[in-house]
């Protein structure tokens, strides 16, 4: 298996003023999910149901029991016709106000998810239900038939309202053209952009009083931060935190999910990744845990 390596030869560009080094805040959890006041209008009794991007051989979005096996169709709940609209759908998370944000994703084949669509960000209006395309990222380098990815990750800062949309349109094998954006949701505009290689899962955290941004590599299973605002934009350089090399049934993941837990600890998701088209069951994850010890002022891996 080829191996890719990281090299933090970064740049930030920025649409808003920011500082340069890291502000200081009180602790805080972000965590703030809201839930889509729609899906009570369809589903009256939603306890222990959820969103998926993620049913075999069934593209879009569904609202799904996930306690009933996959292959049981009594476990697809609902689907509104327009959330198959985007094709087949990857990245998805929920912000404070219950806007269920997705991003498109190939799967098998590039049939149903044209690589030109593959920067696209889409939203599911929280009252009406509908889906509808917020907005397509910017691709300033030539898309290459070496990769039919686009956005792989998606992560929210609570605080300051903004979604985080890593990519990896433009890419080749040689060459990492990734970008990770800033987008004001209520502007509808993209505030400052990361220019650092092929990013994969995100997630953010406040440690040691300043909040960071977290983001794993999609050419190895390195896991780097970098600073934010008060605003949420990017301050600082990027730094390597800690890696899930030599973890797991492989050893090489690469990290899919990066999401904090109310004890401020790390849930990191890892799978097999290597810019090639698989279907999704053969796609499985593993959660690795990491613990922030002040002391030495690292992340600590325990099993």
């Amino acid at each position: 298996m080829t191996k890719y390596f990281f090299a933090l030869y970064c740049s930030v560009t920025l649409f808003f003023s920011c500082k340069e080094k890291p502000e200081e805040v009180p602790f805080s959890s972000n965590i703030c999910q809201g839930f889509p006041a729609f899906i009570k209008k369809v589903v009256p009794n939603t306890q222990g149901l959820a969103f998926s991007t993620t049913e075999n051989r069934k593209p879009g979005l569904w609202f799904v029991n996930p306690s009933i096996h996959p292959n049981n169709p009594q476990r697809l709940i609902y689907q509104d016709s327009s959330w198959k609209m985007a094709g087949w759908l990857g990245p998805m998370l929920t912000d404070k106000k219950g806007n269920i944000w997705c991003a498109p994703i190939p799967v098998v084949n590039i049939l149903e998810n044209p690589t030109e669509k593959q920067n696209n960000l889409y939203r599911v209006d929280p009252q009406t239900g509908k889906m509808e395309l917020f907005l397509s990222l910017p691709i300033t380098e030539k898309i290459s038939n070496e990769n039919p990815y686009g956005i792989l990750a998606l992560a929210y800062n609570c605080e300051a309202g903004v979604l985080y949309v890593s990519s990896v349109a433009g890419s080749t094998r040689k060459k990492q053209n990734g970008k990770i954006f800033c987008i004001d949701i209520a502007d509808k505009k993209i505030k400052s952009t990361l220019n650092c290689g092929d990013a994969f899962g995100m997630g953010v955290s406040f440690k040691d009083g300043f909040r960071k941004l977290y983001f794993g590599s999609a050419r190895n299973s390195n896991v780097y931060s970098i600073g934010l605002n008060e605003k949420g934009n990017f301050t600082g350089n990027p730094q390597m935190v800690f890696s899930i090399e030599g973890l797991g049934l492989r050893g090489d993941d690469r990290v899919k999910k990066i999401r904090e837990d109310k004890n401020g600890n790390l849930l990191v998701s890892g799978f097999e990744f290597n810019y090639n088209l698989t279907a999704p069951t053969e796609k499985q994850e593993t959660v690795y845990n990491f613990i922030y010890n002040p002391n030495t002022e690292k992340w600590e891996y325990r099993q």
